[in-house]
């Protein structure tokens, strides 16, 4: 039989379930950054172990608020999540914080724990539908990135802007974000979106995605790009999130299409994975499992392993009469 822990803090969440999340840490990656996310406190996630009959951990599980509004909520699961265990963990986030839960994205235990928890849900809060959403590939680098020595047909570059930080970023050439390349790189966004989430979600506009921009990896000095000669910047990728200095996740790939089959982006990757694993970092992200570009096969070349599917279920309530 199960037993269902829930943690005050995430100190006590690690002293348990670390050693089942940082051995997949490319799987977890959104679970660590939940859980250690000092922005959030009790009233917006909750921290849950599960334990067998041994006291051995099996699951561990994260409510969290993730974005200001109470419709975008996330729970992100680790391990094998049994439908007893799952009806257990949903039964306390009931109790707790009913609220707390309206789109789901889980990673270890695959289409099974998903839905465990899924099912357990929709007993307990009628009125509403599951949709299963994005479907991703958890990728970790393993040792060289197989195009490090690969002849430069180009330059990797940081973008700063006026706030530009410099904290953790790698050691590069600096790209300084004028107006026109805030606009090219917004445009990027929007259609990197549309690729990576366009059958789940209709992708932000071009004056979000500035300002996404703006706030996010521009002002963190965690945007960065590739500079062909004579071509200008052709690809762009972004450190995503560093998680308990062990390592750091890798999003924004895109080249445009009239860019593309030059290996940009396998050259701007490879540049970015050198400088961090020489910074003893671990590299991992997560890949597009549908998508039409290759984007798995890519990342498999550069020297990614596949750790395995990551895919979330979108929960919504049927409008009131």
């Amino acid at each position: 039989m199960a037993t269902v822990r829930l943690h005050p803090d995430a100190v006590s969440f690690m002293a348990v379930c670390g050693d089942l999340l940082l051995s997949h840490v490319a799987m977890n990656q959104h679970l660590l950054s939940n859980a250690h996310n000092t922005s959030l406190d009790s009233t917006s996630r909750l921290l849950f172990s599960v334990l067998d009959g041994n006291d051995q951990v099996v699951a561990a599980v994260v409510v969290a608020q993730v974005m200001n509004r109470q419709s975008f909520v996330a729970a992100n699961i680790a391990g094998a999540l049994s439908p007893d265990a799952a009806k257990a963990v949903v039964q306390s986030a009931r109790e707790e914080n009913a609220s707390l839960v309206s789109r789901v994205s889980m990673s270890m235990g695959g289409p099974a724990s998903r839905q465990a928890f899924a099912s357990a849900f929709l007993d307990a809060f009628p009125g509403v539908t599951a949709t299963p959403g994005l479907s991703a590939i958890a990728m970790e680098l393993r040792g060289d990135c197989a195009l490090a020595s690969a002849a430069p047909g180009g330059t990797l570059q940081r973008v700063v802007s006026g706030g530009d930080s410099t904290a953790g970023a790698l050691t590069t050439d600096l790209c300084v974000c004028s107006s026109a390349l805030l606009d090219c790189l917004a445009a990027w966004n929007v259609e990197f979106a549309r690729d990576a989430l366009g059958s789940v979600s209709a992708p932000p506009s071009l004056d979000e995605c500035r300002e996404t921009l703006r706030e996010g990896p521009l002002s963190r000095g965690d945007l960065y790009v590739w500079h062909v000669e004579g071509e200008g910047v052709v690809s762009m990728a972004c450190v995503g999130r560093r998680l308990l200095e062990i390592g750091v996740s890798l999003s924004l790939v895109y080249t445009p299409p009239e860019r593309r089959c030059n290996g940009y982006a396998g050259q701007l990757l490879a540049a970015m994975c050198s400088a961090l694993s020489a910074q003893g970092k671990r590299v991992f992200l997560l890949a597009d499992a549908s998508s039409r570009f290759g984007t798995v096969r890519l990342y498999e070349r550069l020297g990614f392993s596949n750790d395995g599917e990551y895919g979330d279920i979108r929960f919504t309530r049927e409008a009131q009469a």
